[in-house]
C-alpha cells in the first residue's frame, strides 16, 4: 500500500517516506486500517485509503473515538468508477463495527 500511495502522490513531489513515517510513527498504528481494491487480472492496486484512530476531546465531555481518513488515491485509469466511494463506505462500516463515535 505504501508503494501505491507513494507512486500516486509522486507527481506532487511527496516522497513515499512521508507516508511510511506517518503510519509507522502513529501511536495507534495497530488500529489503523488499510482498504484497497485490486485489479482482478494482475492484483495491482486500483484504489486505496487508510484511516487512523484518533481521540478528540470535547470540552466538558468524554473523548470521542474517530477515524481520520487519509492517503486516498485511485489509479488514473480507474477513476470515476465509484471505487473510492466503495472504500469509504467499507471504512465507515469498519469504524462503526469497532465502536467509533
Amino acid at each position: 500500500f505504501l508503494d501505491f500511495v507513494g507512486e500516486s502522490f509522486a507527481f506532487r513531489g511527496v516522497p513515499r517516506a512521508l507516508f511510511a513515517d506517518r503510519l509507522h510513527g502513529d501511536p495507534w498504528r495497530e488500529q489503523a486500517r488499510i482498504f484497497v481494491i485490486e485489479d482482478s487480472g494482475d492484483g495491482s492496486f486500483l484504489s486505496g485509503l487508510l484511516y487512523y484512530r484518533r481521540e478528540v476531546a470535547i470540552e466538558g465531555g468524554a473523548p470521542l473515538i474517530l477515524g481520520a481518513v487519509a492517503d486516498v488515491c485511485t489509479r488514473e485509469d480507474s477513476r470515476r468508477k465509484g471505487l473510492c466511494k466503495t472504500l469509504l463506505l467499507a471504512a465507515l462500516g469498519d469504524m462503526a463495527a469497532r465502536g467509533f463515535d
